[in-house]
């Protein structure tokens, strides 16, 4: 039963794509629960910068 269920989930699942979330802080509005999504953001941007010795 339970591979006739997530065979059902397959092409619902396979047709998702993420959506791209915005970089840039400035973009969103921000709420009180949307501080683990700022550090996100942050992190990544630092990560994806060149580095400088």
């Amino acid at each position: 039963m339970q591979d006739e269920i997530i065979s059902q989930d397959i092409a619902v699942v396979e047709s998702q794509r993420p959506k791209r979330l915005p970089l840039d802080l400035q973009a969103e509005v921000h709420l009180p629960s949307d501080v683990l999504r700022q550090a996100d953001a942050a992190s990544t941007l630092l990560c994806s910068l060149p580095q400088v010795a």
